[in-house]
């Protein structure tokens, strides 16, 4: 308790929260996030196998686009008690990284929720694919142990996001082969990943 406390009072920013606070909101946010791509990826499947149904179709990029205004929304709000959003993203990289991710998921299933033509079909791809990179590079609080394995897995995480978002780009662009289904097959993986997800212990020590 006395080094959650200590950690607390060296932030750069007020921070009211213990490590393992920090650590199950941490999870949380995988959790949720892993629920809304895996509604994502069930609802993109379901119209690759039923396209008559038509309404699949119409809502996976909806909800694409509410996951990135959820998690943006989510960050946002929560940085208020951490000195509000431009003290907070300012210092805390890793948040900042988060907010990144949102803005291209939210971006990326709005663009595929508009009526935009075959630019709109490639624009979850690009959201899916960004937040790979970002993953490849993300920033991780930790122990040596905890910070390396949490690091091995999103760059797992992220090379699974940019192969999903190449299979989308690839199905967009009308390229022979099954990449309809693929996609939300790997989206789905990559959904039971992030569900799965439980910061190792030392993580943000």
């Amino acid at each position: 308790m006395q080094a959650d406390r200590r950690e607390e009072t060296e932030a750069p920013y007020p921070n009211p929260h213990t490590l393992a606070e920090r650590r199950k909101l941490s999870n949380l946010g995988h959790w949720l996030e892993g629920g809304v791509l895996g509604v994502t990826a069930a609802l993109a499947l379901l119209d690759a196998l039923k396209p008559e149904l038509r309404w699949p179709g119409r809502w996976w990029p909806r909800a694409a686009a509410a996951s990135g205004l959820g998690l943006g929304g989510w960050l946002l709000a929560a940085s208020g008690h951490h000195g509000g959003p431009r003290l907070y993203f300012r210092h805390e990289h890793q948040d900042r990284q988060h907010l990144q991710m949102a803005a291209l998921l939210a971006a990326g299933g709005a663009l595929e929720a508009s009526d935009t033509g075959k630019l709109g079909d490639f624009g979850w791809a690009a959201g899916l694919a960004g937040v790979g990179a970002l993953f490849l590079s993300h920033e991780q609080h930790g122990s040596g142990e905890a910070r390396a394995e949490a690091e091995r897995v999103h760059r797992s995480l992220g090379t699974s996001l940019i192969a999903t978002g190449a299979a989308k780009a690839a199905d967009a662009a009308r390229l022979p082969g099954s990449w309809r289904f693929v996609w939300p097959l790997l989206a789905l993986d990559v959904a039971g990943r992030l569900l799965r997800y439980r910061e190792p212990d030392g993580a943000f020590e």
